[in-house]
């Protein structure tokens, strides 16, 4: 008897097909305008990011903790305005991985912060 298990047929594909609707949640608003949206979304975000690292000299009496905290409300003000705006619910996937983006984020701002201010760049 022959071992037709690695045989093909003519018609069978794998793979999704011309047409077909993916099987995944379906996104709206800005997480589905892909690369035309997200190059200049980072390259915005780079600009921003730079601004704020060349302004840290002139806050020479305010404490690093205090400027990272600001900068943490401010982002996290802008993330909620912009769910309700484009009316996405805001729903953690992972929380613990959630969390220790966060802690390793403010980290490594906080770092940053204080690395410029006692360079004093």
């Amino acid at each position: 008897m022959a071992d037709t298990s690695h045989t093909s047929h003519r018609g069978a594909t794998s793979g999704p097909q011309p047409g077909d609707q993916p099987s995944g949640p379906q996104r709206s608003g800005l997480l589905s305008a892909g690369p035309q949206l997200g190059m200049p979304v980072m390259a915005g975000s780079a600009v921003l990011f730079s601004l704020m690292s060349f302004l840290i000299p002139l806050t020479h009496g305010v404490s690093a903790f205090i400027i990272v905290s600001a900068r943490f409300v401010v982002g996290i003000l802008v993330i909620v305005g912009a769910a309700v705006v484009t009316r996405t619910p805001l729903k953690a996937v992972n929380k613990w991985w959630l969390v220790a983006r966060g802690v390793i984020g403010a980290s490594s701002v906080y770092l940053l912060f204080r690395g410029i201010m006692n360079l004093g760049l």
